[in-house]
C-alpha cells in the first residue's frame, strides 16, 4: 500500500489536549512517570532542557528533545519525559487519534520524531482544540478533516527524507504553489529594485540563467516578456501609492521614472488610464 491509496477513513480523531503556560509537579531534571496511551498521539512541547526515553527501545536510553519538536507515539508505546524546568512549560499540545487502517511508514513503528519549522502541525492542533471546545454542530467532521490534514503532513514528511529517529527526524515542509517557479523568482529580484529595475541581462545573471532561457521560460509561464513584467510590477506599486494619497509627481520620482511624461505613458500602457485618472477613480466615493 502506498500513501496515495490511503483514504480518510484510515484514521479517526480522539480528543485534543492543549495547555499554555503549563507547570508540572516534578522536581527539576526528574523524569515524569511512564505514559502509555490506547491510541496514537502526536505530541508537541515547547520547553527547555527536555529528554525522552522509550520503554523497551534502545535500552531506554534518554535522548535530547529540542524545543518544539513533535513526537509521534503509536498506541501502546511507553514514554517518559524529562524537563529542566517542569514549572516553565511554555506550550503543550496532544492530538490523539485511532488508526483504522495501515498508514505507510507509520503503522509499522512505535515512535517518530518530527520537526515542523513553519508551525504547520501546531496550527492544526490549536485549531482542533478550539473546535473541540466550541462543541458546535458538525465539530466531528471538522476535527476529522483537520486531523487528516495534519496526518497528511506527517506522511509527506516521512517521504521527503530522514528516518524519524531523533538524529534524523522527519521535517514538515510547505509544498511550493504550482507555477510559482520562475515568475516568483523574477518578482523577488525586481520588487526591492523598482526605482532602479535591473536590465534583462542583470536579471538573468541574478537568476543564474541565460537571457534567452529567462525570456522564453517567463513568456511560457506568464505570457509576459521580462520588460512587461517589470513594467507591470512598477505600475502595480504606483497604483498602491496613488491610492494611498501620494501625488502623481511624488510617485513618479519614488519609482525612478525619468520624466512625468514617461511615467504617464508606461502607466497608461499597463492600466489603460493616466495616473491622474486612476487617482481620481480611487478617490471617488463608491456607490
Amino acid at each position: 500500500m502506498d500513501a496515495a491509496s490511503v483514504t480518510i477513513d484510515a484514521i479517526a480523531p480522539g480528543s485534543v489536549e492543549y495547555r499554555l503556560g503549563a507547570s508540572y509537579p516534578l522536581a527539576p531534571q526528574a523524569f515524569c512517570p511512564w505514559c502509555e496511551h490506547p491510541m496514537a498521539v502526536l505530541e508537541w512541547i515547547d520547553a527547555d532542557g527536555m529528554r525522552t526515553r522509550l520503554r523497551g527501545i534502545d535500552g531506554e536510553a534518554p535522548f535530547a528533545r529540542p524545543p518544539g519538536r513533535w513526537h509521534l507515539y503509536l498506541a501502546g508505546t511507553g514514554y517518559s519525559e524529562q524537563y529542566a524546568r517542569p514549572d516553565r512549560i511554555r506550550e503543550h499540545c496532544w492530538m490523539f487519534f485511532r488508526l483504522l487502517a495501515p498508514l505507510p511508514g507509520v503503522s509499522d513503528r512505535a515512535f517518530a520524531a518530527i520537526d515542523d519549522p513553519e508551525g504547520r502541525l501546531l496550527h492544526y492542533g490549536r485549531t482542533m482544540f478550539a473546535v473541540q471546545q466550541r462543541g458546535e454542530a458538525h465539530a466531528g467532521a471538522q476535527l476529522h478533516g483537520l486531523l487528516w490534514a495534519a496526518i497528511g503532513e506527517v506522511l509527506s514528511a516521512a517521504r521527503q527524507g530522514g528516518d524519524g529517529s531523533p538524529a534524523r527526524p522527519w521535517v514538515v515542509r510547505a509544498t511550493p504553489p504550482p507555477d510559482e517557479t520562475l515568475l516568483a523568482r523574477v518578482d523577488a529580484v525586481v520588487l526591492p529594485l523598482l526605482a532602479r529595475p535591473p536590465s534583462v541581462a542583470e536579471l538573468a545573471s541574478a537568476l543564474h540563467c541565460s537571457v534567452s532561457a529567462l525570456s522564453h521560460r517567463l513568456k511560457d509561464e506568464s505570457g509576459m516578456t521580462v520588460v512587461e513584467r517589470i513594467r507591470w510590477l512598477r505600475v502595480r506599486e504606483a497604483r498602491r501609492l496613488l491610492a494611498s494619497g501620494s501625488s502623481v509627481k511624488e510617485v513618479g520620482v519614488e519609482l525612478g521614472f525619468s520624466s512625468a511624461t514617461y511615467f504617464a505613458r508606461v502607466f497608461r500602457a499597463v492600466s489603460g488610464l493616466s495616473p491622474g485618472e486612476y487617482q481620481d477613480q480611487a478617490r471617488a466615493p463608491r456607490a
